[in-house]
């Protein structure tokens, strides 16, 4: 078996000269065999890692890429660098470094939400992770990489990073740290892995509600097409098994509210730093707990109420008839949108489901 640091030496000494006369990614590029198979393989013996993790390589497809990457994929996460998260290698444009990171598929996020919300998703995400993980070594790097990356997908890679290690090409080759490193970003990834499953675009769900308060304050609104809405599969884990809120769509109900208490408006809250406007929370009229019961989708603005924090906390805390005072003042006005809708109910089974 070859030396994994002789190894990496090996790519990193000439990615650039072979990126320069092939241009293509291809077969015979002597890269090619290195990251798509020798330094895998290397990193498989070296961590003694089992069968459950796909180790592979990419140079690019088509042309070559600025940031080669090697990513350590737990199988029943993901398979792909575009989906989901995994610990990943990802090399400098200028092969002078590289950083071994805990980071997240860019294309899932483009894909969900275009490229620059969803380069701010992204960014937001790893910040919540960051904040929840309890096994996140204390001496990693958080946040963007630098890479060095001028194309969408290289900064993709860059912004979605939660956890990394930085190695210049010296300690690459001589540091007997990487193995060790590895393992370090494994058990958190195990941890995340408990806390989302396999959808890290749901973090903001499956975090308490404060969390989520504070995430939808700082969101950008996510206008919702008149109707029905299908509901999302449920997010289910280790630890959680939730039905799937979205801080956007929580986000465009309090800008529809004007951020005043819809229990009354008179009551005053404090200034939010993340949106700038009165903090007042969201809250879900027939709770998302209740989705099983209904067949299209409660994660919708018109089931969603802003309420100041001590109405929040009163409706979900108080004696049942300072309860059902508020509900039937928030059911008032929304019996008909929630019909609209295809989740209506009638005002006894609504106080039901808070009992």
């Amino acid at each position: 078996m070859d030396d994994l640091k002789d190894l990496l030496k090996k790519f990193t000494d000439n990615y650039l000269l072979e990126k320069n006369n092939y241009q293509k990614a291809m077969k015979i590029v002597p890269s090619w065999t290195l990251l798509k198979e020798r330094i895998p393989e290397a990193i498989i013996q070296e961590a003694g890692l089992s069968e459950n993790y796909l180790v592979e390589g990419s140079i690019g497809k088509g042309m070559m890429t600025e940031t080669p990457w090697i990513c350590i994929f737990d199988t029943e996460i993901t398979k792909s660098a575009q989906d989901g998260y995994y610990v990943v290698l990802l090399f400098k444009t200028d092969m002078s470094g590289a950083y071994l990171s805990l980071g997240q598929g860019w294309t899932q996020y483009k894909r969900e939400y275009g490229q620059l919300e969803g380069r701010h998703q992204i960014i937001a995400n790893c910040s919540l992770a960051s904040q929840i993980l309890r096994t996140l070594p204390d001496t990693s790097i958080k946040g963007i990489l630098n890479l060095g990356a001028t194309r969408p997908l290289g900064k993709g890679y860059q912004d979605g990073n939660i956890s990394a290690f930085y190695y210049s090409a010296d300690d690459l080759y001589n540091d007997n740290s990487f193995i060790t490193d590895l393992k370090s970003l494994l058990v958190t990834y195990s941890e995340l892995k408990s806390l989302v499953g396999n959808n890290i675009i749901s973090l903001g769900s499956v975090v308490s509600d404060d969390i989520f308060q504070q995430v939808s304050q700082s969101s950008s609104p996510k206008e919702v097409s008149p109707g029905p809405r299908p509901k999302k599969e449920k997010n289910i884990s280790s630890k959680t098994s939730l039905w799937p809120r979205d801080p956007r769509i929580a986000k465009l109900a309090l800008i529809n509210a004007g951020y005043k208490c819809e229990n009354d408006k008179s009551h005053q809250t404090f200034i939010s730093k993340a949106s700038g406007s009165p903090y007042i929370e969201s809250h879900h009229i027939i709770p998302m707990e209740a989705q099983e019961n209904f067949e299209y989708n409660l994660d919708v603005p018109e089931n969603i109420a802003a309420l100041c924090p001590n109405c929040h906390r009163e409706i979900h805390l108080a004696q049942s008839h300072q309860q059902m005072a508020i509900l039937k003042k928030l059911y008032a006005s929304r019996a008909k949108l929630l019909s609209d809708r295809g989740v209506g109910c009638t005002l006894s089974e609504l106080g039901a489901l808070y009992e």
